[in-house]
């Protein structure tokens, strides 16, 4: 147990974090989060584990390494889009 205050934010730390149903690696995956950064609401600590809830209310148990103490947030909306490269592209040949 840390002593830091509960509730509190954190985020992800890992572009991969499996979320548990359970504090142990006993416990079968609920969720697998492909997303660094995915802000979570810290509600409970045993151990190195904690119980989070993401901002749709989903609550499971994730290894404090995959934590970082750093706040994030989440726009709700349409899904980011892939900017396009700054280079140009060359201009298509002509066939002669």
């Amino acid at each position: 147990m840390t002593g830091l205050p509960l509730p509190r934010f954190a985020a992800f730390r890992a572009d991969e974090v499996n979320l548990r149903t359970g504090p142990g690696q006993r416990y079968p995956i609920d969720w697998v989060y492909h997303r660094r950064g995915l802000p979570v609401k810290i509600e409970r600590e045993f151990d190195v584990w904690r119980l989070v809830e993401d901002s749709d209310g989903q609550k499971g148990w994730v290894h404090q390494a995959t934590l970082v103490g750093t706040r994030t947030f989440v726009i709700p909306g349409l899904p980011p889009r892939v900017m396009p490269s700054r280079r140009a592209s060359p201009p298509p040949r002509r066939l002669t």
